[in-house]
């Protein structure tokens, strides 16, 4: 799944997504996702697979365990296991529901 694709299977949950940073504070709640590293191996001098890893963050007013299960099913859906932990932003007051994964491809040549 390349990034483009992860972000099609995000929007798929009908919340705004954005990479990396949202916009001037968008309306709750919204996804944020970005690219947390990358790691590519092979032999004989090619890379064949592709690891790429992502966080994708769900921001909301308070506790929405509804957006929460539309992320976890849009992942579970093409098989992506994740870890998922969740913070409460005092400063900001919202909710942060964090989801940690790595998607491994054969790289095309």
């Amino acid at each position: 799944m390349r990034q483009s694709e992860l972000y099609k299977l995000l929007r798929s949950t009908g919340l705004e997504v954005y990479f990396y940073e949202a916009d001037q504070s968008p309306a709750l709640p919204y996804i944020v996702y970005l690219k947390d590293g990358e790691a590519a191996w092979g032999s004989d001098g090619r890379n064949f697979l592709r690891k790429d890893s992502y966080i994708v963050e769900l921001y909301s007013a308070r506790k929405d365990f509804a957006n929460q299960e539309k992320i976890e099913k849009a992942l579970d859906s093409v098989g992506i296991r994740y870890d998922a932990t969740e913070i409460y932003i005092e400063k900001e007051k919202m909710y942060l529901v964090s989801f940690a994964f790595d998607i491994t491809r054969k790289v095309e040549n």
